[in-house]
Parts: C-alpha cells; structure tokens; sequence
C-alpha cells in the first residue's frame, strides 16, 4: 500500500511540474555548410576553407541552455587555394596537421543573445592546447531544418598557431576570423 502511495505521489508531482523539454537532436547537412577563415597578411585578407568537419548539435531555441554544440575540424582540409602556402601552414609552425589532426570545439553553455541569435562558449582544443572561446550565430528555423550561421574571432597565439618567425604580428595578424554555415535537419 505504501508503494501505491508513493507511485501516486509521484504521479501527481510530475503532472504538476508539466512536460520535461528536452534539447532536440540536429544531423548536419555537409552539402550545405561550410567553415571558412580569414587571417591577414600584411594588412591585407588571406582567406581559405577547411573542406571537412562535423558538427553535432543538441539544441532547442526555446531553451538554449539545454543545448550542447560540439565541432571537428580536419586541419588537414585547410585550403588557401595555393600549393606553397597550404603547404606551409600544414607544417609545424602552423596547424601542425599531420601530428594533431583534429581542433575540437565543445560547448555546453548556450545563450540567447538577441531574437534568433545565440552565443556557445566553449573550448577550443587546437595543436593540444586549450582556450574558451565565443562562437555567436544566428538561428534560422524552416520546418525541419535549420541553419546555424555566424562568424568569430580566435587569437592564433593562444594556440602556438604561427610559431617561431610567424609569432610576431607584423606580417601576419594575430586574429583568425572563422565565419561558418551548417545547415541542420532534425534528427531522431
């Protein structure tokens, strides 16, 4: 009899409390997104692509701090249309990319930021170092899908990006700008 109680409690106290929201699952669309950066050389935009990453989103606009946005860049796809310097910033002084493949951002603090517009802070583990960074988008919703879209700024010298003669700012600036665009569908 007393576990009837207990059921009934509970039963009564979950009714009370309304329906648990839970985050929504997000598959992204490759064909439609891209991850692009633009970094400075002598003053001067020097942009480029990295052709692969993934990114997994749990997300719902109603509740953002529910929601959890992880990403993976392949440093090995960074593309700046030129054999020479994509050969040089696949190197060691650069993205080091035949050692640490992989720049993972993880972010379990999502923020509303305005109307459809949103802030993930997270870490950025780049080259086996580690920073918190802002990555602000907008939100648009179509039915079943969307598409996340923004753009931030990463300081390369947090991440030992552009060692050694490069560490200086005077012919390569110290701020990356990455601007991105993944299209989403709701997932299972």
């Amino acid at each position: 009899m007393k576990h009837l109680r207990t059921i009934a409690v509970l039963g009564c106290l979950s009714l009370m409390m309304g329906p648990v929201a839970e985050a929504s699952s997000w598959q992204p669309l490759g064909a439609q997104s891209s991850l692009g950066f633009v970094a400075t050389y002598e003053g001067d935009p020097a942009p480029g692509v990295f052709h692969v990453f993934r990114a997994a989103l749990n997300f719902d606009p109603g509740r953002p701090q529910q929601g959890h946005l992880q990403v993976r860049v392949d440093l090995a796809s960074a593309d700046m249309r030129s054999a020479d310097i994509n050969a040089a910033i696949h190197g060691p002084l650069w993205l080091a990319s035949a050692s640490r493949r992989w720049a993972e951002f993880d972010s379990s603090d999502i923020r509303r930021s305005g109307p459809h517009r949103y802030v993930a802070t997270g870490v950025l583990t780049l080259k086996g170092h580690r920073g918190t960074i802002a990555v602000p988008f907008s939100w648009t919703l179509q039915g079943d899908e969307a598409v996340l879209e923004g753009m931030t700024s990463v300081d390369r010298t947090v991440f030992d990006v552009g060692s050694g003669e490069w560490a200086r700012p005077d012919q390569i600036g110290v701020h990356i700008t990455l601007h991105y665009r993944v299209a989403f569908r709701r997932g299972p």
